[in-house]
């Protein structure tokens, strides 16, 4: 199907000049209540839709030197609690496009890793009935949308992580937040998630 989008994008366009693979899903889920199906689908979607997405129209970016768009999450350096799919596949991207920026320089091919944290989305909404505490889950949702940035403002700083060409952009203060603290003081940040998660479960 990437590839057939692929053909299809080149087919009306001629040429494609920036590719964002922005796909993804999460699972509120404690890892004992995570099922194997449940992992295959995140991994299919988050993982491999990058990869997908990267296979299909590197081939069409060497040409004009375009610029690859990865889309991974402040999960990406940070465990966070009820999603360990999520922040195992973010983790990869973020891999991922570390090592395709330093294959891809030489031949004048971006490639940016963008790490939001919380934007004003449905993704949280989207599988909240799938949740396994879904009282805590939602309290989550609510949580993280008092402090989301909007959708707006995220694309615009993207945008200009293109055109700057930079190789990392963190979204939010949030995502500044607690990539510093995980940084400087690894431990403390899981802490932090431990205490706050604790905060939210119901007596």
């Amino acid at each position: 199907q990437v590839q057939r989008f692929c053909d299809e994008c080149i087919a009306a366009h001629g040429q494609v000049n920036i590719v964002i693979n922005n796909a993804g899903i999460t699972l509120q889920k404690q890892f004992a209540n995570h099922s194997l199906d449940d992992w295959h689908r995140v991994i299919d979607i988050n993982l491999y839709g990058v990869i997908h997405g990267c296979k299909a129209f590197l081939p069409h970016l060497k040409p004009h030197q375009g610029h690859i768009v990865n889309m991974s999450s402040m999960a990406g350096f940070m465990g966070l609690p009820v999603q360990a799919s999520y922040c195992a596949t973010k983790s990869a991207v973020k891999a991922l496009s570390e090592t395709l920026w330093t294959e891809l320089k030489p031949q004048g091919i971006g490639v940016t890793c963008v790490h939001p944290g919380a934007i004003k989305t449905d993704i949280m909404q989207r599988t909240l009935a799938e949740s396994d505490d879904i009282e805590s889950a939602t309290k989550a949702m609510h949580l993280a949308m008092r402090f989301a940035m909007p959708v707006d403002e995220a694309a615009e700083k993207i945008v200009t992580a293109i055109i700057h060409n930079k190789q990392r952009v963190l979204i939010g203060m949030d995502s500044r937040l607690f990539e510093l603290i995980k940084r400087i003081m690894p431990s403390l940040s899981q802490r932090m998630m431990a205490f706050l998660v604790n905060r939210m479960r119901p007596v």
